[in-house]
């Protein structure tokens, strides 16, 4: 946090592929090597979102195998910009900054390990496994269509019959 200088190298758009991890992604931008994602919503705890570190680390984790030891993590959260501070309380500030250490690393590799394993698991998820909100998923309609298609219930309900209620 504070003011850009001319030292300051960045570059957007950056497209990291790692065969190692099988992680690919592409980071919003690498400042001074390092990850900083674009959030359009807004945070104003102190702390970025864990979900937003977990991105912005494992884009960390393929640098670090291209080289570049990227150690701190920057998530930009724009609508933090147009809080009024008399309205909000809290951290405002838009650009919250991180420390990405071994033991985020090492989290980020097991949970692409527990991801990776699914793939091989003939389960499909129902949404019961967690005490999931299907309401603002943004997999909802998709997670509706694969139920009906594979003749399973799930939390989000089949096409065409409503969700169905938990017991």
């Amino acid at each position: 946090q504070g003011t850009l200088t001319e030292e300051d190298k960045w570059r957007s758009e950056y497209t990291l592929i790692s065969p190692t991890f099988g992680i690919k992604g592409r980071a919003d931008a690498l400042r001074r090597g390092m990850p900083v994602e674009l959030k359009t919503g807004k945070n104003t705890k102190r702390e970025p979102r864990f979900h937003d570190k977990i991105q912005a680390a494992a884009y960390a984790l393929v640098l670090s195998e291209r080289g570049v030891p990227a150690d701190t993590g920057t998530l930009l959260y724009t609508k933090n910009t147009a809080l009024e501070r008399n309205e909000e309380t809290g951290d405002l500030s838009p650009a919250k900054d991180f420390s990405i250490g071994t033991g985020l690393l090492q989290f980020v590799v097991r949970t692409r390990n527990e991801i990776a394993a699914m793939e091989y698991d003939a389960d499909i998820p129902t949404g019961y496994e967690a005490d999931a909100k299907c309401e603002y998923c943004f997999e909802r309609d998709t997670c509706m269509v694969v139920s009906g298609r594979l003749d399973q219930e799930s939390k989000a309900g089949q096409v065409g019959t409503a969700v169905p209620t938990r017991s």
